[in-house]
């Protein structure tokens, strides 16, 4: 009976490759879809305004996490929108 478990065991692990290799390329496709849009130019603005915050501001956005905090909010909003594209969840 061992070689019934074994041939299961082996079954199952073949019949589970092929749909995490399907999900797999996917996300590689979708990663090299995503990595094919440009960097608007707002974000590399950003960037060099962040540089002129004063020492104070910068000291007072580290000490309320703002990093933390903006991350937690986006998610949230994402989670959200996610959430209501669901039927009978999302109203």
């Amino acid at each position: 009976m061992q070689w019934l478990n074994d041939f299961a065991q082996w079954l199952l692990n073949v019949l589970l490759y092929i749909p995490r290799w399907i999900w797999s390329e996917l996300l590689t496709a979708f990663a090299a879809v995503i990595s094919l849009i440009p960097v608007p130019e707002a974000v590399t603005a950003w960037s060099s305004n962040i540089g002129s915050l004063s020492s104070s501001v910068i000291w007072f956005l580290s000490i309320f996490q703002f990093k933390l905090g903006l991350t937690l909010v986006m998610s949230a909003y994402v989670a959200r929108w996610l959430l209501r594209r669901i039927p009978f969840i999302g109203g």
